[in-house]
């Protein structure tokens, strides 16, 4: 017991106060003394006389207390890592709801947001050139051109030299 007492108040440095320690230490030494004592009293003198001094109320009252105090003490630091654990546990939500759940909510708008405008500003205009360039090929040209308010623009821009041929004109530009 003596060998485990360095250690064990060691590790308990963190969780009493000094004060209550050092009357743990002093407790644990005075026990250790008195069971040395009793143990060479049964070598010394009998084992009879080492029981009846080990039986002694006071002895006993001692005892008790001190087990008492270390059970109080499992009791507190088993409460406190409980604590602690329950802390860590509302820490680790906290933290899941931070980078998982908060990020994932975001993009949940964003990612409606890109399907809207893949359909209403690439889709959409892409099909309405597809079927106009259908009905050019089915050689329907009443048709008007998509977009076609943008070609004059394109051809006098100064990339372009020349005017392409293969244009059409919007209908009405003519």
């Amino acid at each position: 017991m003596e060998a485990a007492r360095g250690p064990f108040l060691s590790a308990m440095v963190g969780h009493l106060p000094p004060e209550k320690r050092r009357r743990l230490d002093l407790a644990v030494k005075e026990f250790v003394a008195y069971q040395t004592e009793t143990a060479a009293l049964g070598l010394a003198v009998s084992p009879r006389a080492a029981l009846i001094q080990a039986s002694d109320e006071a002895t006993v009252k001692n005892r008790e207390r001190m087990v008492a105090e270390i059970a109080a003490l499992g009791r507190d630091v088993l409460a406190r890592l409980d604590g602690q654990r329950d802390a860590a546990a509302q820490a680790q939500r906290k933290a899941f709801i931070t980078l998982i759940a908060a990020p994932a909510a975001a993009l949940i708008p964003a990612l409606l947001a890109a399907v809207w405008i893949i359909r209403t500003q690439i889709q959409s205009p892409l099909h309405q050139l597809k079927a106009t360039m259908q009905a050019l090929a089915d050689d329907r040209l009443d048709g008007t051109v998509p977009f076609g308010a943008a070609l004059p623009a394109i051809e006098g821009s100064p990339r372009t030299n020349v005017p392409s041929p293969w244009m059409m004109r919007p209908a009405g530009s003519d």
